[in-house]
């Protein structure tokens, strides 16, 4: 089984575009399919569509420690609905490996919720209320983390590579965690549905 660990609430994740570059975030939005600020009536994603991904080929996923070798998780997932209000997120699974281990993170808790809000060109922030995740694996013992308003920064995408990117440092649970044992995963997941998809104001 594996450990991550969820040192303080910061992680960030980012949907975007291999051709497009971050931005920040500021009013209340939408997830449009067209680049167009506010979304045209009628394109915007409605609640309940479906957010479907799969850890990006180009950028992979990988996760570091002090502790122990460099992983690198080449299957997982990061799946949910819109809302409203943001992203619904029902699913979160990777499968990772190193010299030491092969482990499988595993969300909890079960969905988490998020807000959207727009910046400019396409880009803006969903802030996930909490989230917990459980690490399995063969030679480490298990480790649950989790992490409360954490900020996803989110950058336009395009009609090709839709990306939701992810630079994240995990503490563990007090008590289901080694304290020492700090880890943090970068890489990406691409956006398989829907798309295009932008950040638009309403």
């Amino acid at each position: 089984m594996k450990w991550f660990s969820v040192l303080g609430t910061v992680m960030v994740l980012a949907i975007c575009s291999a051709f497009t570059a971050s931005a920040s975030a500021s009013a209340s939005a939408v997830f449009c399919d067209t680049a167009a600020s506010p979304c045209p009536s009628g394109h915007a994603y409605a609640p309940g569509t479906p957010l479907t991904s799969k850890v990006s080929l180009v950028y992979g996923m990988k996760i570091t420690s002090p502790l122990l070798p460099l992983m690198t998780c080449g299957n997982g997932k990061a799946d949910g609905t819109i809302t409203s209000s943001g992203v619904q997120f029902t699913a979160f699974s990777l499968s990772c490996s190193s010299s030491f281990d092969i482990c499988n993170v595993e969300g909890r808790n079960l969905p988490w919720t998020s807000v959207l809000s727009a910046g400019t060109a396409g880009n803006g922030t969903l802030t996930i209320s909490s989230a917990r995740l459980n690490f399995a694996c063969s030679q480490s013992p298990p480790c649950e983390v989790e992490a409360t308003g954490i900020p996803l920064g989110v950058t336009g995408t395009s009609t090709r590579v839709a990306l939701l990117k992810i630079a994240a440092t995990f503490a563990p649970v007090p008590n289901k965690c080694s304290a020492s044992d700090s880890k943090k995963l970068e890489g990406a997941f691409e956006i398989t549905a829907p798309k295009p998809l932008y950040v638009e104001t309403q």
